[in-house]
């Protein structure tokens, strides 16, 4: 059988759909959240390539290209995800060819350091050996989580802005975030810009994704810190996750106020566990850790693929900033 190769652009969104929901079963993902995922274009977009067969999908690899940083530069970093090959071709011997005739062609087209210069993921570990064999991967961790096992006793201190109406914040308070990012983006080499319309977009217009941002703000009304929370049950069930870590490094105490009304929430929440993900090179592993979370061992590789020659492994190894909210698993 022939295989042809098309951009993500080039399909008719009905025949990627499809092919998604049969790779993905039972999780199906709808018209809506594909128009989310797709994104404005700007602060992110969806890039890919799909194989077909016969006019079917059976194939593609993508990824969410964003704006970001790194040296202090504009840039594009893309979170590799929603790559798949379909039922109807997964366990034949051209299997893994077609993924990564699906990923050479993704590189060549959106890879580059004037396009989408790092492409990052978490990467399956049945995928993994094929993606650093064949598609350039580099792993840079072995991410460890940070977890904190609750009692539902905890108290939520009044120092803290509570509430679900993230809208009303990003859209009130888009310039006292923008100025929170500011001064968090000269503390982080590499890293997709978490300002308010990336916040807006990966939390407010989520469809189907709920998202609570707690926030602590000096006298003068400066925003001196903020997470944003979300139920994930990616490492363990019945958990609560410190999505977003936004707190410069000097505010230690807006640190320890956020993770105390961290734990009341997601412990209100019924939650047993909250949950946290920061490079592990960070002083926000090392804060988070003396704050009384314990590390564990994940068992997933953040891996990237740099387009930009500038920026070496070393470099990307102790620069490179995600958290959960950077990732699909929140």
């Amino acid at each position: 059988m022939s295989i042809e190769f098309r951009t993500f652009d080039e399909l008719e969104p009905k025949l990627l759909a499809a092919a998604y929901d049969a790779a993905f079963a039972p999780r199906t993902r709808t018209a809506v959240a594909w128009s989310h995922a797709r994104g404005d274009g700007a602060v992110a977009r969806l890039e890919g390539i799909a194989a077909l067969q016969e006019g079917r999908v059976v194939a593609a690899y993508a990824s969410c290209s964003m704006r970001g940083i790194c040296q202090a530069n504009a840039t594009r970093l893309g979170q590799v995800v929603d790559s798949f090959v379909t039922p109807e071709v997964r366990g034949t011997l051209g299997a893994a060819r077609l993924l990564v005739q699906c990923g050479e062609r993704h590189f060549a087209r959106h890879g580059g350091a004037d396009t989408t210069a790092f492409h990052y993921g978490w990467p399956i570990e049945a995928v993994r050996p094929l993606g650093e064999a064949h598609l350039g991967y580099v792993p840079l961790r072995r991410e460890v989580v940070l977890y904190s096992e609750l009692s539902g006793s905890e108290s939520c201190p009044g120092e803290v802005q509570v509430g679900g109406d993230v809208e009303e914040r990003l859209s009130d308070g888009q310039a006292a975030h923008d100025e929170l990012w500011e001064r968090l983006a000269r503390e982080r080499v590499i890293a997709v810009s978490h300002d308010a319309a990336w916040l807006r977009w990966r939390v407010r217009e989520h469809p189907h994704t709920s998202y609570e941002r707690l926030v602590v703000r000096h006298a003068d009304g400066r925003l001196a810190g903020a997470v944003v929370l979300a139920a994930s049950d990616a490492w363990h069930p019945r958990t609560i996750a410190i999505a977003d870590w936004l707190v410069p490094e000097t505010e230690s105490s807006a640190a320890a106020l956020l993770v105390a009304a961290a734990r009341a929430r997601a412990a209100a929440a019924g939650a047993k566990v909250l949950l946290a993900l920061v490079p592990t090179r960070s002083a926000a592993f090392d804060v988070l850790q003396q704050l009384q979370l314990k590390p564990h061992d994940s068992g997933r590789y953040l891996c990237v693929r740099s387009f930009d020659p500038r920026v070496g492994e070393r470099d990307l190894r102790a620069g490179l900033w995600t958290t959960m909210l950077d990732s699909d698993l929140v």
